[in-house]
């Protein structure tokens, strides 16, 4: 067996890395986030979930039928009316996670503002504003 060298006192100054692979899982999809609702667990962490929202669509619609055809414009519609959250996906994370998720949400929203700023500025700049 080799002999290893003592621990060194001094700071690492070294650059390490590291590859990190994303895998998509056989739940992954993309879905509207139009809305987040949520709360604490019981244990202290966060719970939130994304929903996207639409108008309610009809549980049935009732059409006459004319010379053997159906007639387009429906003559009774059933619906539930007003506003339908679909609630798409549950998050639930520690105190810690919610923090980077709410500094990497700024520092992306300031970014993004900053290229529509530039993009704007440049669409003027060609008549195209």
């Amino acid at each position: 067996m080799a002999d290893r060298a003592p621990p060194s006192k001094k700071p690492r100054t070294e650059q390490r890395r590291i590859q990190i692979h994303y895998l998509k899982s056989n739940q992954f999809r993309v879905i509207a986030g139009e809305g987040i609702i949520g709360s604490a667990s019981p244990q202290g962490k966060l719970f939130c979930v994304l929903f996207s929202e639409r108008l309610a669509i009809p549980r049935s619609m009732t059409h006459e039928v004319f010379k053997g055809e159906l007639v387009r414009r429906p003559v009774e519609t059933e619906t539930r009316g007003g506003i339908v959250r679909e609630l798409e996906v549950g998050v639930v994370m520690d105190l810690a996670v919610a923090a980077r998720v709410r500094d990497w949400l700024t520092e992306t929203i300031n970014k993004t503002n900053e290229a529509l700023k530039k993009a704007k500025k440049v669409r003027k700049g060609n008549g195209n504003a």
